[in-house]
């Protein structure tokens, strides 16, 4: 029990594998209890975002080169409406590209973007009152979190899920194409994918959007009830 805190006082990790809810559950849990929400992935997606742009590489150049570049010209901003500002620029449906989305698991693999996302992760929730989702917020992130939840489904679910969200009916393609964000993500040598030894598990294929989001608040005001 989290002793002494206040509902909108704790820090609430949420992780697990890409269409699995992990955002729309963990925005609408943040109303619900009046906490901050902060997307993680729409971190590195930015940062995915950003090597397109500038055409970079990350493999050909050397890890100070990609520290000096990021250092230099990777100004990310996270406003208190949540929306992502790179370099000035609010950042969208350009985070939710086709290209974004085959790119982004090797581009958040990478050390220098991983310490670099991190240390900034850790400064926005260093003061607790927030729920962050992501791969890695419960086991790297926050392993201190209150709260730690690992959302996920069958790939077939969130195959279908993500085809509803983006309009699509080539449920196929997108289900191989999480298949195999699954595997670089539990794969990846820092911050793999993978369920904190202390975090509940929710399986949401035969849940409905609210029902997740009732489990999750339940098991929040638990916390700090007598």
């Amino acid at each position: 029990m989290s002793r002494g805190k206040k509902l909108t006082q704790l820090l609430i990790a949420v992780d697990g594998p890409a269409g699995s809810g992990k955002s729309s559950v963990s925005q609408a849990v943040a109303r619900e209890l009046g906490l901050s929400y902060l997307d993680t992935g729409a971190m590195y997606r930015a940062a995915t975002y950003f090597c397109l742009e500038k055409q970079l590489d990350l493999s050909e150049l050397k890890t100070s080169e990609i520290e000096k570049i990021f250092e230099q010209e990777f100004k990310l901003r996270i406003t208190k409406e949540q929306k992502i500002l790179l370099n000035g620029q609010e950042l969208k449906a350009e985070l939710r590209q086709t290209r974004i989305n085959q790119l982004v698991s090797t581009i958040s693999a990478n050390p220098v973007i991983r310490k670099l996302l991190l240390t900034l992760q850790r400064e926005l929730g260093a003061n607790g009152g927030v729920i962050l989702d992501g791969r890695d917020i419960g086991t790297t992130v926050f392993p201190q979190a209150d709260l730690k939840i690992f959302l996920t489904a069958k790939p077939e679910e969130r195959a279908r899920r993500r085809a509803l969200q983006e309009n699509s009916k080539n449920t196929l393609a997108i289900q191989e194409e999480l298949k195999e964000r699954d595997r670089l993500d539990e794969s990846r040598k820092i911050s793999p994918l993978k369920m904190a030894k202390d975090a509940i598990l929710i399986e949401t294929d035969n849940l409905s959007f609210l029902e997740v989001i009732e489990q999750i608040k339940q098991l929040a005001i638990s916390l700090v009830s007598d």
